[in-house]
């Protein structure tokens, strides 16, 4: 049972991880097409995508 447990808490914790992996990239994605609409620059871009990610991985 104990065994068991914690396979069900590894599985839950590795869906999780993996939602906020594709939650990242889905936000990255979001800023690049930003980023080339208003022709804003690279160093801008990756601050903003870097600051967007350590917030969300921090929640």
């Amino acid at each position: 049972m104990d065994q068991f447990f914690k396979f069900w808490v590894m599985i839950v914790l590795f869906n999780q991880l993996k939602f906020r992996v594709e939650l990242v990239f889905l936000v990255f994605l979001n800023l690049r097409a930003k980023r080339l609409a208003d022709g804003s620059t690279d160093f801008k871009y990756f601050v903003e995508a870097s600051t967007k990610i350590r917030m969300f991985w921090t929640a």
